[in-house]
């Protein structure tokens, strides 16, 4: 996810979190699947490590355009 603006990758970060806790806290409700799920701030894209080639990690990246770089290493 890409932005201008700093204060924008907060506000969608800070509403993502929130809705993730939401969806966990309605009973019966399959949420194991955001156990393996991870919400990252990337600050540098040159240096923002690459998401594992194995496991069951489902990342999700957020920056200002000038941030975030392509990952294309799966």
């Amino acid at each position: 996810m890409t932005a201008i603006t700093h204060a924008a990758i907060e506000a969608c970060r800070s509403k993502l979190v929130r809705l993730m806790d939401a969806y966990r806290s309605i009973a019966d409700m399959p949420s194991e699947w955001l156990t393996d799920t991870v919400v990252e701030v990337v600050s540098n894209g040159n240096d923002h490590p690459a998401p594992r080639k194995t496991g069951r990690i489902i990342h999700i990246y957020m920056g200002t355009i000038y941030q975030v770089r392509s990952i294309t290493q799966f």
